[in-house]
């Protein structure tokens, strides 16, 4: 997990991110070096969620956190952006004052082109998800801060490494891929594969690195 929260910077609108997103693919003709690449599109949508997350005067309410992919700072083009906004446990001051800024924070993302994967809890409520689900238990073991509330994010940090054992995480994975490579006729070697599922794939090397 990363600590390193982001700072704002020019890009705050659909139309400086479409120009950056260019500028990032027109550079990586040049290198052809894919981490290049998706850590620079990681840092692009960390700023405009940023900007919108302000804009919506969400500020120190809640925290902001990358999760999955995102989270590792590897956003390949065209994929989610997942993001976690965690929670105080006061459900009260979620009605009362963070519901409706939430709402229209994640309005606004989709209307300036972030195609955004969200959830919203508490530190409890993700504990409790991740114990029940293996995909969430490893979207949220890669996360990290973009802007909010460190101590929260600390919390929640702690919390999760309480509750992770290593040896059912990877007996929960291992079956996971064995489900998966069934799925897709346990072969890399169809007619049409699956770039991101079928043995072998982006899910495999993903995989790997956790």
């Amino acid at each position: 997990m990363s600590r390193s929260p982001t700072r704002t910077t020019s890009v705050t609108d659909v139309v400086s991110l479409k120009a950056a997103r260019e500028e990032a693919y027109a550079q990586f003709k040049e290198h052809q070096v894919v981490g290049r690449l998706t850590k620079q599109l990681s840092k692009l949508s960390d700023q405009l969620l940023v900007s919108l997350w302000n804009t919506c005067d969400l500020q120190s309410d809640a925290t902001l956190i990358a999760v999955g992919g995102f989270g590792r700072g590897a956003l390949f083009p065209y994929s989610d952006i997942d993001i976690l906004i965690l929670l105080p446990e006061d459900k009260q001051f979620f009605e009362e004052v963070l519901a409706s800024k939430i709402e229209k924070f994640v309005a606004l993302c989709w209307d300036t082109g972030l195609e955004i994967g969200s959830s919203v809890r508490t530190v409890e409520e993700c504990i409790s998800e991740a114990e029940q689900d293996i995909t969430v238990r490893t979207s949220l073991l890669e996360s990290r801060l973009i802007f909010g509330k460190k101590v929260l994010f600390k919390e929640f940090e702690a919390a999760y490494e309480k509750s992770l054992d290593p040896k059912t995480f990877f007996q929960a994975k291992l079956a996971e891929q064995i489900q998966r490579h069934y799925k897709y006729q346990d072969t890399p070697y169809s007619l049409e594969p699956n770039c991101k599922e079928s043995p072998g794939g982006l899910r495999e090397l993903a995989k790997d690195r956790v």
